[in-house]
């Protein structure tokens, strides 16, 4: 029986890209292609595997989250998004991290399927699709790719493709066919740094009609 490491399952609103404003069941896996998540390897890691280890702010290691998290199998997986629809009536769940695809798969996506939610997946989108499931027909019904240089992209063909300014280029994903083009502005522990950042992203969009900006919403909302 597989099973899946979760660092959190829980309800919130979507505070970004297409889906920002969409009620949603969060569930955060544990772990990264990207970097360990330890703050003693952040910059080792952003020399290693690139930049995004000095400028993630989630917390992904681990099953301990309060919200809750645990070794689950897809069937508790399942009952938990569960008892959110019930609650809420939440109609999307969101599988993120970390990475999510290092775990995800046909499994998972048909027992979420199974609780009567869509699908979405947020990835940097360095593990091919057809790596993890069994069939087009078992892909989620979402996918956002955020891609995390040097790390390749090798998923082609995406819902929504979100690109961190001005730490990466959006031209050097020119390749990718998406739905929706995001700028997002990188936050930072500075408040000059981020307004910059938040500038470059407006004038980036202004500049280039085909892009869109999202915004963190959830942070200026305060959630989580």
């Amino acid at each position: 029986m597989k099973i899946y490491k979760i660092k959190e399952i829980f309800p919130t609103i979507q505070g970004e890209g297409a889906l920002a404003g969409t009620a949603m069941v969060f569930i955060r896996m544990s772990g990264c292609n990207a970097w360990t998540g330890k703050e003693q390897d952040r910059e080792s890691d952003a020399v290693k595997k690139g930049s995004c280890a000095l400028i993630c702010d989630t917390d992904f290691v681990g099953m301990d989250k309060h919200n809750g998290g645990g070794a689950f199998t897809s069937e508790r997986i399942k009952e938990a998004v569960e008892s959110h629809v019930l609650q809420h009536g939440t109609r999307w769940a969101v599988l993120t991290g970390g990475e999510p695809m290092l775990q995800m798969d046909t499994e998972l996506i048909d027992a979420l399927w199974g609780a009567g939610v869509k699908v979405a997946v947020e990835t940097n989108g360095s593990i091919p699709l057809a790596d993890k499931f069994d069939g087009h027909w078992s892909w989620p019904d979402h996918i956002c790719v955020s891609p995390k240089p040097p790390l390749p992209v090798r998923i082609e063909h995406v819902d929504e493709l979100k690109v961190l300014v001005p730490l990466y280029s959006p031209e050097d994903f020119a390749g990718i066919d998406a739905k929706y083009n995001y700028v997002q502005a990188v936050w930072a522990d500075e408040e000059s740094t981020t307004q910059f950042n938040k500038s470059f992203a407006v004038k980036y969009v202004l500049r280039n009609p085909n892009w869109k900006l999202s915004t963190q919403t959830h942070k200026y909302l305060g959630l989580p």
